[in-house]
């Protein structure tokens, strides 16, 4: 999954690709625990980078 941050989004360093798809395991880890509560991210997607894979 990294390597698809990474192919998705030029210039994109591995220890900040790591950290997105761990921050997004993380967040489909705890929305499965919270089924019903309607969670989402905090920021939408195009807030925080635009262009491909975004």
């Amino acid at each position: 999954m990294v390597h698809l941050v990474q192919r998705d989004n030029d210039g994109v360093e591995e220890a900040l690709a790591v950290r997105i798809v761990d921050e997004a395991l993380k967040f489909v880890a705890a929305a499965t625990r919270a089924t019903g509560r309607h969670l989402r991210p905090c920021l939408p997607v195009g807030a925080v980078r635009s262009g491909p894979g975004w």
